[in-house]
């Protein structure tokens, strides 16, 4: 799926929201709101059976006003309440269908399938902020595998991290990696965090007790995606087949001092950065049969931000490029920042493009990427010269080579 122009009111876009320090009035006008919330539908009345069309495509529908997270509100409970019941007086002047997903924590919103009537209509009703088609947007990684390995040489490293939930919305865990094993104890989870281990009856190997006090909650979106988009070897758990959400997990809070081997090989000694911080995975990242449409719908990222920002986390990681503008993702990042939750993404790796992803003020961007992979050349006799990477230190032969 391409990257599309959002549907907006004529005229309008996307507005951006007063943090929660400037809405001291939020609870109040929830009250009222709760008070004399009726069926209204705005004048607009309900579209006749005629004005629908096929095919629908998944849109992602973004009401104007916060989410439970950066509303203020004395109540959330009644808050999100309010929320559920203008999304559905919404759904029904369109006569949508059942949504696959409803937000009310980092935002007020929804994802449904529409026709592009439905869509227009919703992007013309005043509650309405922004309407865009569910996307696809791409894994930020390099080319290559650069090396996973560092040596904690700092004084205090191992101590980092302490009492600090970091969640990941990436391609999940793999919480058997000796990267988060608990050498140290952790003690308690924070009694804040709110996570839990996700079921998966569809992965039988899964196992809500793969996660413990250094895994602290996992959970997985395909809802955006599509099963029916899948790889065959792909598993609907929080189990990451990928590599690239462990990988990202365990440079950020991989376990100090951990020796590192690929066969017979000894790479050195592990440690994250914050090595004593918990892991929260939110898995919504997939692979399709082909790579080229390996990726993560917008629906399941939103849904995973949600989510994360309910549980609490306290700092919330986007390894996934985006557009140079305020869509319906940044939108769920902003009511994560409102929570309180430290916000970082990548910036992209897209280098044909002319812009850095995700520019909003509230996320910490970063665009950087190092290692120290070795690159080595296998010479034929009298055929061609391979090169790659590689894992010696130093040159091997002339040997035998079995391809």
């Amino acid at each position: 799926m391409g990257d599309s122009a959002p549907v907006t009111a004529e005229g309008s876009s996307p507005m951006l929201r007063q943090t929660s320090a400037h809405r001291h009035g939020a609870a109040i006008a929830v009250v009222v709101c709760l008070a004399t919330a009726t069926a209204s539908t705005a004048g607009l009345a309900p579209m006749a059976h005629g004005e629908r069309e096929s095919p629908s495509s998944l849109y992602l529908v973004t009401l104007e006003g916060a989410g439970t997270a950066g509303g203020g509100a004395v109540d959330e409970t009644a808050s999100a309440t309010h929320m559920l019941q203008t999304q559905d007086q919404l759904l029904e002047i369109v006569d949508a269908e059942d949504p696959i997903y409803r937000w009310t924590t980092a935002l007020n919103g929804f994802a449904v399938e529409l026709a592009a009537a439905q869509a227009a209509r919703l992007a013309g009703d005043p509650r309405v902020a922004l309407v865009e088609k569910n996307q696809i947007r791409p894994l930020a990684a390099v080319d290559g595998a650069a090396s996973r390995t560092a040596t904690a040489s700092v004084p205090g490293t191992r101590e980092r991290g302490g009492g600090v939930v970091i969640g990941f919305v990436d391609t999940g865990i793999d919480p058997d990696s000796r990267a988060f094993s608990a050498v140290t104890p952790l003690g308690p989870v924070p009694s804040r965090f709110g996570g839990a281990c996700g079921h998966a009856p569809d992965d039988p190997d899964w196992d809500t007790g793969d996660c413990d006090t250094k895994v602290v909650a996992a959970q997985h979106y395909v809802a955006g995606f599509g099963e029916d988009r899948l790889r065959v070897n792909a598993v609907l758990s929080p189990a990451d087949t990928d590599g690239h959400g462990t990988a990202v997990a365990s440079v950020a809070a991989g376990t100090d001092d951990v020796a590192v081997e690929v066969g017979d090989h000894r790479l050195g000694r592990f440690s994250g950065v914050a090595p004593r911080a918990r892991v929260a995975a939110y898995k919504a990242c997939w692979s399709a049969p082909d790579p080229d449409d390996d990726g993560c719908a917008t629906a399941d990222l939103v849904a995973a931000i949600d989510r994360a920002t309910a549980d609490r986390v306290d700092v919330l990681n986007l390894s996934v490029g985006g557009p140079a503008r305020i869509d319906t993702v940044e939108l769920a990042l902003l009511g994560a920042a409102e929570a309180g939750i430290v916000v970082t993404a990548a910036t992209g790796n897209q280098g044909d493009d002319d812009y850095a992803a995700h520019p909003s003020p509230w996320v910490v961007t970063v665009g950087a990427s190092t290692g120290a992979q070795r690159v080595g050349a296998v010479e034929a006799q009298g055929g061609p010269t391979l090169r790659g990477a590689m894992a010696a230190t130093g040159p091997a032969g002339p040997a035998p080579l079995v391809l």
